[in-house]
C-alpha cells in the first residue's frame, strides 16, 4: 500500500482520516469535514423486505459486538448518513459511593431527550456525532458486556424498512470502581435493510435508546412494621433532615430509613430524586 511517512500535508491528514474514522482533531486541526466526505458510500437499500430474524439477529450480534469491544470505527457504517439518535435515561434512587461512578450517571441525566421539556435539537442527527455521544457519553470509560442471546427481540415491517424492539441488559464497571453495575435497557430501531454481502445486513435510520436501573424502588413509604429503629434514635438528625429538604417527617424518615441514617447519603438520595421528577407533591412540607 502506500507508505504514510512520504505524504505530507493534506494527502496525509486525509490517509489519517480513512483509516480513522472517528478522529476528531489532527495536528490541533478539526478533521469533521474530511470526515464527512471520506466516509464510505453506504450500499442501495434492498427491495421492500419482510421480518426477518437472521438479519435483526446478524444486525444486533455484530452491533453489541462493536459497542463492547469499543470498535467505533466499524460501528459508524451501521448507520444511515442521516440517521437520528435519541437518549433517555429512566429515573433512579440508586446511590453512587465511588464520586467518578456518580459524575458518570449524573452526565448521562442531562442528555436525557424529552421532547415535552427539550426540543428536538437536542438529539443527535448524523452517524458521525452518534457515534461521537455513545464513545464519549454512554460508554465512555466502560468495560462492558451485552449478551444478545438473551435479548427479547419483536419486529414488523414498514415498507421497505424494519421497525426493531430490543429489550436487555448489560453489566459494566468504570475504570476507577471495582464494582459491577447492571443496566436493563429498551432500543427501537428503524433499520433499512442493505444489499446482500454487505458489512452489515442493515443500517439504521432511527435509533432510540432508553435506559433504567434493575429491579428500582419508587419513593413510597415503607409500612411501618418493616422500619428500623435507626431512623428513630436519630431525631436531631432527621430534623436536620426536613429543614434542609422541606420534607415532612414521614418522608424524611424513608430517606433516613434507605441509607441507614446517614445523612449526607440521604440529602444525595433526594436531590437525584428531585432532579428527576421523582418525589411527589405529598412528601414535601404544606
Amino acid at each position: 500500500g502506500i507508505n504514510a511517512e512520504y505524504m505530507g500535508g493534506e494527502e496525509y491528514h486525509r490517509y489519517v482520516v480513512k483509516k480513522l474514522r472517528s478522529i476528531e482533531l489532527l495536528d490541533t486541526v478539526s478533521v469533521k469535514e474530511w470526515r464527512n466526505q471520506l466516509l464510505p458510500r453506504l450500499p442501495d437499500p434492498s427491495p421492500p423486505c419482510t421480518e426477518s430474524p437472521e438479519l435483526i439477529g446478524g444486525m444486533l450480534t455484530a452491533f453489541f459486538k462493536c459497542v463492547d469491544g469499543r470498535n467505533w470505527d466499524a460501528l459508524i457504517d451501521a448507520y444511515d448518513k442521516d440517521a437520528f439518535f435519541s437518549f433517555v435515561l429512566e429515573s433512579s434512587n440508586t446511590i453512587y459511593s465511588v464520586k467518578g461512578t456518580k459524575n458518570y450517571h449524573d452526565r448521562l441525566i442531562q442528555y436525557s431527550h424529552n421532547v415535552r421539556k427539550r426540543p428536538r435539537t437536542n438529539a443527535f442527527k448524523g452517524r458521525a456525532s452518534i457515534i461521537e455521544f455513545m464513545r464519549k457519553t454512554v460508554y465512555n470509560n466502560l468495560t462492558l458486556q451485552h449478551i444478545p442471546a438473551n435479548f427479547k427481540i419483536d419486529s414488523i415491517t414498514l415498507g421497505d424498512m424494519l421497525i426493531a424492539t430490543i429489550h436487555g441488559s448489560y453489566t459494566y464497571k468504570l475504570d476507577d470502581d471495582k464494582k459491577e453495575y447492571t443496566k436493563c435497557f429498551d432500543r427501537v430501531m428503524l433499520l433499512k435493510p442493505n444489499l446482500a454481502g454487505t458489512e452489515w445486513p442493515a443500517r439504521i435510520a432511527n435509533d432510540t435508546l432508553t435506559l433504567r436501573s434493575p429491579q428500582d424502588q419508587p419513593l413510597l413509604l415503607p409500612s411501618a412494621p418493616t422500619m428500623p429503629h435507626v431512623a428513630a434514635q436519630a431525631p436531631e438528625v432527621k430534623q436536620r433532615l426536613m429543614m434542609t429538604t422541606g420534607l415532612n417527617e414521614r418522608f424524611a424518615t424513608l430517606l433516613l430509613v434507605e441509607t441507614k441514617g446517614d445523612y449526607d447519603l440521604a440529602l444525595n438520595l433526594f436531590a437525584q430524586n428531585k432532579q428527576q421528577g421523582a418525589i411527589p407533591a405529598e412528601a414535601f412540607q404544606m
